[in-house]
């Protein structure tokens, strides 16, 4: 048998065709009563609407904070600046926000191209795991690229 990558299982060739599946139940169940937590309990694990509103408060000021360092054409860091805007880079400018949306949308393409591909080779009752892993790579190459290239400059500070 050829070697098979790790992260590929190794599903059967042929699916079992009106296979017969069993459930059983039990003649018995058992309840566990838990008691309503108080509302000091829950605030307590929640998030309140303040911590919402400071969070995005937070993430405002260091968007500006950063889009002003990245307007100093005096400090020769530039690449150590854009690293830190990982995450927010969205943020700094139209033309960003602009590319970060076709990103998200490559991202959703590339996640419901795997889905078709899948639902087809379950139609035709195949599972090609290989085909689909070569069809996911494809379809993840330029996101693959652009992770690997963030991950070269912050390796490189």
């Amino acid at each position: 048998m050829a070697a098979i990558h790790p992260l590929i299982v190794d599903f059967p060739t042929t699916p079992k065709i009106n296979a017969v599946k069993t459930v059983r139940f039990s003649s018995t169940s058992t309840m566990k009563l838990v008691r309503y937590p108080t509302h000091d309990e829950r605030v307590a694990r929640w998030y309140s609407k303040n911590d919402e509103n400071a969070f995005k408060r937070r993430r405002w000021r260091d968007v500006y904070k950063y889009s002003a360092l990245l307007m100093q054409d005096d400090d020769g860091d530039r690449k150590e600046k854009i690293v830190r805007c990982v995450g927010i880079d969205h943020l700094l400018s139209q033309d960003i926000q602009t590319k970060s949306q076709e990103i998200m949308k490559a991202r959703l393409d590339h996640v419901t191209l795997v889905l078709n591909v899948q639902e087809l080779q379950r139609m035709h009752r195949i599972c090609y795991p290989e085909d689909l892993a070569r069809i996911s790579a494809q379809s993840s190459r330029v996101a693959k690229e652009r992770a690997q290239e963030v991950a070269r400059l912050m390796g490189s500070l």
